[in-house]
């Protein structure tokens, strides 16, 4: 998963900015474990194109069944029990303190899999009290239908404020699977733009101070 803001141009002091540069890693183009973003920001849209470095697909027999199972360097996964587990990919993007933002999506340059073997399914989320040794891997039958899974490419949460930033998390689902069918579709790489609008937003940063918050301060000068 890559946990970095990617900083709009308009928005932000610049030394703030550097603080936060050095924290997070921001860059107009970078890579993370499996697949790389670029970045940009406009009068209009924020542009994020997200590339998978490639994927190798292998076999893993569990109590006497054989699945299909993805290969990516990322280690986060869906986790709808009986469903299909897939990787997919994440970046956080720095908003302006008070816009809002519709996010529209497109896949290019897909390769579909002719799967031998079922995905392997998940088993949900496993809490600390639980043991994973205990819990099955079963398909879901409601999961074998003639239609893709997750279904949406991708999608963004609500703005949010973590003290000086305002931003929103970017989901990318690159990796689709139609259980009916038993094909993996996977795309090569995924335009994503978060549309600026004129509508009222939503967690607006309204505070616009010229100093760094307290709490914040301490976090970012324990990495100095």
């Amino acid at each position: 998963m890559l946990f970095l803001f990617l900083k709009s141009t308009t928005c932000m002091k610049k030394n703030l900015f550097l603080l936060l540069a050095f924290l997070f890693g921001i860059s107009a183009a970078y890579s993370s474990d499996g697949y790389e973003v670029n970045f940009s920001d406009d009068a209009n849209a924020y542009q994020l194109e997200f590339m998978l470095d490639g994927i190798t697909i292998s076999e893993i027999v569990i109590d006497g069944q054989t699945f299909a199972t993805i290969d990516f360097p990322g280690s986060v996964v869906t986790k709808k029990a009986g469903f299909a587990e897939l990787p997919y990919v994440h970046a956080a993007v720095m908003l302006e303190a008070d816009n809002s933002v519709k996010l529209q999506f497109e896949g290019s340059n897909y390769i579909d899999y002719q799967l031998e073997h079922p995905l392997l399914p998940s088993r949900g989320v496993i809490y600390r009290d639980q043991d994973p040794a205990t819990i099955p891997y079963v398909i879901d039958p409601k999961s074998v239908i003639n239609n893709w899974y997750p279904g949406d490419l991708a999608n963004n949460t609500e703005p949010y404020i973590m003290r000086d930033v305002r931003g929103t998390n970017v989901y990318v689902y690159p990796f689709q699977y139609n259980a009916a069918k038993n094909v993996l579709r996977v795309y090569q790489s995924v335009n994503v733009s978060l549309q600026k609008e004129n509508t009222a937003p939503v967690n607006p940063l309204l505070s616009h101070s010229n100093s760094i918050a307290y709490e914040m301060d301490a976090i970012y000068a324990s990495v100095s």
